[in-house]
């Protein structure tokens, strides 16, 4: 058990090389764990708000990319805290982050009223592309294993597989909180708030699995505000 943080914990990340977990969360910092033995490794105290679903780690485990709620991400070294860019495109509260699996690209979701997905250059920060098009906050954003697209999910009901702005609609209206990507490259997941995990596949962009999952009740109203 890791302890540490002076408020809710909102995120957690493993690094890709297994050593490490990155934590985020209501005080406002990033802290590095030794996944073997629980020390606390390094607190990163360079936000100003909230660190809620945003914390990605490069893929040589080398980086992590922090997005908070005080609507800028930051992208800095693991084990120094040295901070190498501040990311300051982003009108509303920064909800997800996501790092490209081939390192060379960062996704990140604004929230109220920004509702974009930007993705821009790791290295320097430079804007490669904004998406708009969710009707609200972005929750959640993941890569396809070979870094050519995004998808993008939130409260607006709706999944988006961004390579000609594909919108997968789920079976029934409910909100959106988690998206993946599988490792194939075949299908993405959908966790949503009627208590289901919807699954496409994406070559069809067709709805092939659903799959019903408890969850307690009342969650929306505590981590949807």
């Amino acid at each position: 058990m890791y302890r540490g943080h002076q408020g809710r914990v909102y995120s957690v990340a493993w690094s890709p090389n297994g050593r490490w977990i990155a934590s985020g969360g209501e005080d406002k910092t990033v802290r590095v764990w030794d996944a073997l033995n629980g020390e606390a490794r390094l607190i990163y105290q360079g936000h100003t708000a909230w660190i809620r679903r945003g914390l990605a780690w490069s893929p040589d485990s080398y980086e992590i990319a922090s997005g908070a709620w005080d609507r800028t991400v930051h992208v800095w070294e693991a084990m120094t805290g040295k901070r190498r860019l501040i990311y300051r495109g982003h009108q509303g509260i920064v909800c997800c982050v996501a790092w490209s699996p081939d390192g060379r690209a960062i996704a990140s979701g604004g929230g109220e009223p920004d509702r974009t997905v930007q993705v821009w250059d790791a290295s320097t920060g430079e804007l490669l592309t904004m998406i708009d098009g969710h009707s609200e906050s972005v929750h959640s954003v993941t890569w396809s294993p070979d870094s050519r697209f995004v998808a993008s999910a939130g409260l607006g009901e709706e999944v988006f597989h961004w390579d000609e702005e594909t919108k997968l609609s789920p079976s029934q209206p409910n909100r959106i909180s988690a998206i993946g990507w599988s490792p194939d490259d075949r299908y993405i997941a959908a966790a949503g708030s009627d208590t289901t995990v919807k699954v496409w596949e994406v070559a069809a962009m067709q709805e092939v699995e659903e799959e019903a999952v408890e969850w307690t009740q009342g969650w929306e109203d505590e981590y949807f505000p």
